[in-house]
């Protein structure tokens, strides 16, 4: 395990050791599998280092199924218009690439908007992963909603026996921190 250790002491020809820094960070780490979102970026931008608090994502109350998971893959299914908030614990603004997939099961046009701008927009062809990313968003200090919109209502998977209706799944959700504001 890469990082910084200290040997903290040792019993004949067994030794024991800690890794420096705040083991806090440990804990509160979990997959993305578990989360529904990755963050990647140096560690200065990743974690808030005086409270340790990390840069994390939420998605919004309504609209949302669950989270689901096959292998390293996550996503969530919409049920119609959702939000993503990506809270930056940071006393500063960072630079950040937003990255996921889409799937639908109809052809619709999905828009992404952050701060009332559109910073993304395409058409979805169905039983594909459309490959999104939204380059230089600027993440200030609190909470950035990335707000998710569709031109149609939520449909069922044609053939399916899932009842849900779904309107896109936000696929492998990925904030890359690129530096400071």
């Amino acid at each position: 395990m890469p990082g910084h250790w200290i040997q903290v002491g040792n019993v004949d020809d067994i030794t024991v050791w800690r890794r420096k820094f705040d083991t806090t960070r440990l804990v509160l780490e979990r997959s993305s599998t578990e989360t529904g979102f990755a963050v990647d970026g140096p560690d200065e931008l990743r974690w808030d280092l005086k409270d340790a608090n990390p840069v994390e994502a939420v998605y919004g109350p309504q609209n949302w199924w669950l989270l689901e998971t096959s292998g390293a893959d996550y996503w969530r299914w919409s049920r119609g218009d959702c939000s993503v908030e990506i809270i930056n614990p940071q006393p500063f603004t960072v630079l950040a690439d937003v990255s996921f997939g889409m799937a639908t099961v109809d052809p619709r046009t999905a828009t992404v908007t952050a701060a009332g701008n559109v910073v993304w927009r395409a058409a979805l062809k169905p039983a594909h992963d459309n490959q999104a990313g939204i380059a230089g968003i600027e993440l200030p200090p609190g909470r950035t909603t990335l707000s998710f919109k569709s031109d149609r209502p939520a449909a069922r998977f044609p053939g399916s026996s899932d009842p849900r209706p779904f309107t896109f799944s936000v696929r492998n959700l990925k904030i890359t921190l690129k530096g400071r504001l």
